[in-house]
């Protein structure tokens, strides 16, 4: 967790505030910074106390609290924060039910002039279901850094998506028995063509909407990621992704993870024989995350049960991720994050080495869950 980021961040808001000539009160609180990323039922973020008019010794002990509000008032929710290293960051996993809000807070005492105060901070946090964007960047080497720019700054100006962000390097990961290469994997799902490789590194937008580095630009990203199609409203099948919070060990963090595949509107559920459900991790390296791992989680045994949506039989799909048993190490920690893809077929000809029956991948649908970085 980046704490020398987050600490540098607050010390140039309070310069940027004296320089204008702000009144700034002395009086001693702490500042919570939220992650951004991750703000959706079931998932974690991290929340980071700074020290504001007062200098700590390391001695302080840190008290977090969250409440819920339910209309009417705000109530105690217990089991879903979690305090890491000194106390001075937690890990906070929303609850599966979207409350209007949530309120956190942390306290402490320091002294301060000679005095030992209380010292506290709070913040409200909203949270809802938002649909994931395929952002999925091809390189052959780890050079091509403006989505990560991109990605680093998502948090700032985007409220109704969110991106499903994975970077594939090609030769970065090895291929074993039930798993497939990242980059080939995916690559070659995307642009169709035996032995896919593209001349330079590129950015997809759910599979459909291309940018290549030398075109490549903040305002592009944003435009791509704002107007590609992921079928919101019809055939958009939502993904979610819930922590365990039974597998929470002393580290505050899940070894099980639930995840539920929902059906559409006109209530088309899973189909085994023409879908795939992909794992994809991502591990930290060279100042950034490279997915390692690409695994097709259809073959594991699923729990299937029946639903009624908008008065069609569909067909819930629910499993669960368990570190132990899929033997890959963390799924989620400082150095690794997941997501979840629904890939469908569609049978389609081709004249391609004479008449070949093609089966054109679709993204159906995606759900990520990030590192837990409150500077996300």
């Amino acid at each position: 967790m980046k704490v020398k980021n987050i600490m540098a961040f607050a010390i140039v808001i309070s310069l940027l505030l004296l320089a204008g000539g702000c009144a700034i009160s002395s009086r001693p609180y702490l500042r919570l910074f939220v992650q951004d990323l991750n703000r959706e039922p079931g998932e974690v973020i991290e929340i980071f106390a700074i020290p504001v008019n007062f200098l700590p010794n390391g001695s302080e002990v840190y008290d977090w609290s969250v409440k819920y509000w339910d209309g009417d008032n705000w109530n105690s929710l217990d089991g879903h924060l979690f305090p890491q290293d000194s106390g001075q960051s937690a890990l906070l996993y929303l609850p599966d039910i979207e409350y209007e809000k949530l309120w956190v807070e942390a306290k402490t005492m320091a002294v301060v002039d000679g005095e030992l105060k209380n010292i506290g901070g709070s913040r409200i946090i909203y949270y809802s279901d938002k649909p994931d964007v395929a952002v999925e960047i091809f390189e052959n080497t780890e050079s091509f850094i403006e989505p990560d720019n991109w990605f680093r700054n998502w948090g700032i100006f985007k409220e109704e998506r969110t991106p499903f962000f994975f970077r594939y390097v090609e030769g970065f990961s090895m291929t074993t028995l039930l798993e497939f290469d990242p980059y080939e994997g995916r690559i070659m799902a995307i642009e169709i063509i035996p032995n896919a490789s593209p001349t330079e590194p590129e950015v997809y937008f759910h599979g459909k909407l291309e940018v290549k580095k030398s075109e490549s630009s903040v305002t592009e990203l944003n435009e791509k990621f704002d107007d590609v199609n992921i079928g919101e409203g019809s055939w958009r099948r939502r993904i979610k992704i819930s922590a365990d919070l039974s597998s929470i060990g002393g580290d505050g963090l899940p070894t099980r993870w639930n995840v539920t595949l929902y059906p559409d509107i006109f209530g088309v559920g899973f189909d085994p024989d023409n879908e795939s459900i992909y794992l994809i991790r991502a591990v930290r390296t060279g100042g950034t995350f490279v997915a390692d791992r690409l695994i097709d989680v259809s073959i594991l045994p699923l729990t299937i049960s029946r639903t009624s949506d908008f008065g069609m039989a569909g067909i819930v799909v629910k499993f669960t991720l368990d570190e132990s048993e899929l033997g890959i190490g963390p799924l989620l920690d400082n150095d690794h994050y997941f997501g979840v893809m629904l890939v469908g077929y569609a049978p389609e000809s081709s004249e391609f080495n004479g008449e070949t029956i093609i089966e054109i991948p679709t993204i159906l649908g995606a759900e990520m869950i990030f590192s837990p970085d409150a500077n996300y």
